[in-house]
């Protein structure tokens, strides 16, 4: 258990955590306790400190990405049919990518799973050809900035899949994030997909022109 130690002066405050263990003799009789006592005043600190970050943060970042969002929704909402096609997809793109942001944010800013340590999936039937594409197409302004094109080769036919579309659009944000990083101009990011139906599964590969990553490097890429 915790025990607070209550001061007039708050720099002599202490929080203490206590923890005891039973002293047997060889034949099994208790014969005492040790009890240890550790000074967790700066971890309490430090957590207070974090909780009120979050806080402060999770507003901060929200209010202009509310703004942003509401001012999409009018422009696309009153003005979507004296736009020019392409003006209208760009809005489209941004708008769709604001929206995923904030739900990484409210991720990233969720005290609970941050304090379990895990990321929660959440899985529903979704066409993974779909989620393919508006990964792609969130990049593609960025990789034509850079003369790099986009090839894509998805199988036609394929099942939906149970994934969570956010969290796969995010890991392929990531990887063609990375390729448009690297790959020299003029190059190309192919994109495949395709069935593997004795394993039920969907692979999807990415190739580019890039450097790559050193073999030496490879057993290292999912680590921090």
């Amino acid at each position: 258990k915790d025990i607070e130690l209550v001061s007039a002066d708050e720099s002599t405050k202490r929080v203490l955590r206590t923890s005891s263990a039973v002293v047997e003799d060889p034949n099994g009789a208790t014969v005492g306790m040790v009890t240890m006592l550790n000074d967790i005043t700066r971890q309490r600190e430090v957590e207070r400190l974090k909780e009120g970050f979050l806080a402060s943060v999770s507003h901060e970042l929200r209010t202009p990405l509310n703004a942003v969002e509401k001012s999409l929704s009018l422009v696309l909402g009153e003005s979507a049919e004296a736009m020019k096609p392409e003006h209208r997809e760009f809005l489209g793109i941004a708008e769709r990518n604001l929206k995923r942001l904030t739900l990484l944010i409210n991720d990233l800013l969720d005290l609970s799973k941050l304090e379990a340590g895990k990321m929660q999936l959440q899985r529903q039937p979704a066409d993974l050809a779909a989620v393919i594409t508006e990964a792609v197409q969130s990049l593609g302004n960025w990789a034509a900035a850079k003369s790099l094109r986009f090839s894509l080769d998805l199988a036609e036919g394929m099942p939906q899949a149970e994934i969570d579309p956010n969290r796969i659009i995010q890991v392929l944000t990531n990887i063609l994030g990375n390729a448009v990083k690297f790959s020299p101009a003029g190059g190309v990011i192919a994109v495949q997909a395709h069935c593997l139906p004795e394993k039920r599964l969907i692979e999807v590969r990415i190739n580019d022109n890039g450097p790559g990553i050193p073999e030496k490097d490879l057993a290292r890429i999912f680590d921090k």
